[in-house]
C-alpha cells in the first residue's frame, strides 16, 4: 500500500527509529508498503521514518529493479570521500552539494533476521548513508555548515509558504 511521505517541515522525520526486533508479517507488510511508496514516488531509496514509521528499515532499489532490504543497518567501516549533489523527498526542490564517505561497509539483517554485510560505493553508498541518517533523526540539512544551513532553511521556509 502506498503511504504518504513526510515533507518539510514535518518534525516526525526527526524521531529516532527503533531497531526491529520482530521479523514477522508486520515487518513484511512495512517493507512492502515502503516498496509500493518508492514505486509511486520514483524513489531509489527510502527509510521507514519517511512514511512516519520509526523503525530502522532502509530499502534501496537496485538498477535491475530488485530491492535491497536493510533491517537495522549500521555503518561499520568507511574509506575515502566523494562529493555528491543531494536532494531529498523530504525537501522537494532543494538540492545541495555534500561530502560523503566514498565506500562504506554496512552490517544489517535481512527480512528473515539473518545477519548480512555489504560493501558499497558511489551513488548507492551516498543514498544508503542518507537513509541511515534519517533513522537516527537527521536530515541532509544537518550535514551542512552553519552558513549553508541558514541558506537552506531560508530556501525551505520560502518554499513552504508558496506551497500552503
Amino acid at each position: 500500500m502506498v503511504k504518504e511521505l513526510l515533507v518539510y517541515p514535518d518534525d516526525r522525520i526527526r524521531v529516532v527509529s527503533a531497531d526491529v526486533r520482530s521479523f514477522d508479517d508486520d515487518l513484511k507488510q512495512l517493507v512492502q508498503n515502503m516498496k509500493d511508496t518508492m514505486e509511486a514516488n520514483s524513489a531509489k531509496a527510502l527509510a521507514a521514518i519517511q512514511i512516519a514509521v520509526p523503525a530502522t528499515v532502509v530499502i534501496y532499489k537496485e538498477e535491475d529493479g530488485s530491492f535491497l532490504e536493510l533491517i537495522n543497518p549500521r555503518i561499520i567501516g568507511t574509506t575515502g570521500t566523494q562529493e555528491t549533489q543531494e536532494e531529498a523527498l523530504y525537501m522537494p526542490t532543494f538540492s545541495t552539494p555534500l561530502t560523503r564517505y566514498g565506500t562504506i561497509k554496512v552490517i544489517y539483517q535481512d527480512i528473515e533476521g539473518k545477519q548480512q554485510s555489504l560493501d558499497v560505493d558511489g551513488e548507492k553508498s551516498a543514498l544508503i548513508q542518507r537513509k541511515i541518517d534519517y533513522t537516527f533523526g537527521g536530515t541532509l540539512i544537518d550535514k551542512l555548515d552553519k552558513k549553508a544551513r541558514k541558506q537552506a532553511e531560508k530556501f525551505l521556509r520560502k518554499w513552504e509558504k508558496s506551497n500552503r
